[in-house]
């Protein structure tokens, strides 16, 4: 057995997958179709199921593997009209700042998901000094959010757990035996046992748009983005854009895997409702990281770590296609080097990228 990701088995897999989507796209959908009626997917109650994972570039360390369960409530103008499974906690969105203007969709957002990071050499049992740590995180997010086709606010609160209690290592081991890949053998060299609690908030402003709205259009919008907590503590600025056909209005999602952006959907309903919506968004983004636990450790105790980079330049390519019922996304996220390369394992990335796959669907 050699020191190589194990990698080779995933190309099939992560070739797979966009054919597929592609497949999806040339399904056809009338105006009759059910769910067609409003209220739209985009404004409707929905569930989205959202997988990442570096498979789909072909790699298998660093940023591993991630998923998230994410129910999003739907619009009101009003927090206290919202219709959410937990009201009292959505309803807290009427004493948070900034959320409460009349011109402003409300909407509430609560996700379950896990993430995973691995070295590169899954085959050694040891301890990997000059890689980044074994390290699994799973939380709970709630986020409010208000906005409208001009403008976008958000406030996230996530909290979690690293160390075992995350369930990387079965997790991860699991879906290596469904795929018949090498399962990884260090895991008892992961980040210990410690809470996890992050706070996020995001702003976006559209600035330009232009083409026909039911036709084919393009928009851009300027993204502002903060995080402090033991997960992550940093500040992002973005440029986001969107060219499509019977675009959905409102913003793009940038994927999230836990506590990075936000978990949140801020779009509404397209021009022609009856029709499907396809679409292509390109963001770009700067990125100033002062705390990454993944990378830096855990906070309340010594762990491994390694240097990371503190500033980042991040690039996201996605592809949608949206009914009124149901929608499918998949994107791919590239990343400039997060950690020092100086004293890095040779057989690791310096860069992080993935591929997130998406479903969602109106209840």
């Amino acid at each position: 057995m050699t020191d190589e990701p194990d990698t080779l088995s995933y190309h099939g897999l992560h070739l797979l997958l966009p054919v597929l989507l592609l497949l999806a796209l040339a399904l056809p959908v009338r105006a009759g179709t059910p769910g067609a009626t409003s209220p739209h997917l985009a404004e409707a109650a929905k569930y989205r199921l959202e997988f990442d994972n570096d498979l789909f570039v072909g790699s298998d360390n660093q940023f591993s593997s991630g998923w998230s369960l994410q129910y999003h409530s739907a619009t009101s103008r009003s927090w206290d009209r919202l219709d959410s499974p937990t009201p009292t906690l959505a309803r807290l969105g009427v004493r948070l700042p900034g959320l409460n203007e009349n011109t402003l969709y409300k909407r509430h957002n609560l996700s379950i998901g896990q993430i995973i990071q691995t070295p590169a050499r899954l085959s050694e049992s040891r301890r990997i000094e000059n890689d980044v740590p074994y390290a699994a995180v799973l939380a709970v997010q709630s986020t409010w959010t208000a906005y409208n086709d001009e403008a976008f606010q958000g406030i996230e609160i996530s909290l979690g757990i690293t160390g075992p209690a995350a369930l990387g290592e079965p997790a991860q081991n699991a879906a290596h035996r469904v795929l018949g890949i090498n399962e990884a053998k260090g895991w008892d060299n992961q980040l210990g046992t410690e809470p996890v609690f992050n706070l996020n908030y995001m702003r976006k402003i559209k600035f330009y748009r232009g083409g026909e709205a039911s036709g084919l259009s393009w928009d851009a919008a300027l993204d502002g983005h903060a995080a402090v907590g033991t997960l992550f503590t940093l500040a992002a600025a973005r440029l986001e854009t969107r060219l499509g056909r019977n675009m959905p209005r409102g913003f793009t999602y940038y994927p999230d895997p836990i506590g990075h952006s936000m978990i949140y959907d801020a779009t509404l309903a397209p021009p022609i409702p009856g029709r499907s919506s396809q679409y292509v968004s390109v963001t770009g983004s700067a990125i100033a990281i002062g705390h990454n636990l993944l990378l830096d450790g855990t906070v309340f105790r010594r762990s491994q770590r390694i240097d990371k980079e503190p500033y980042l330049f991040m690039l996201n390519i996605g592809f949608h296609y949206e009914t009124a019922a149901w929608g499918a996304h998949m994107d791919w996220t590239f990343t400039t080097d997060t950690v020092e390369t100086a004293s890095l394992n040779a057989a690791e990335d310096a860069d992080n990228a993935f591929g997130t796959l998406m479903f969602e669907w109106k209840i």
